[in-house]
């Protein structure tokens, strides 16, 4: 069994991801996060982006 490395949640229900689209998600994020100066990489990371 893979454990998730992303949860994704529309409006609070979860949608279903494969492990090669959490892996795309997730690299891109922690490689914008990983330019960012004076932050280390983090072990847990929570986005929450509301739309309008």
């Amino acid at each position: 069994m893979e454990t998730k490395i992303v949860e994704l949640y529309l409006d609070g229900e979860e949608v279903d991801l494969n492990p090669f689209a959490g892996r795309i998600i997730s690299g891109a994020l922690l490689g914008m996060i990983r330019e960012l100066k004076e932050v280390e990489e983090p072990n847990k990371v929570m986005l929450k982006i509301r739309s309008r």
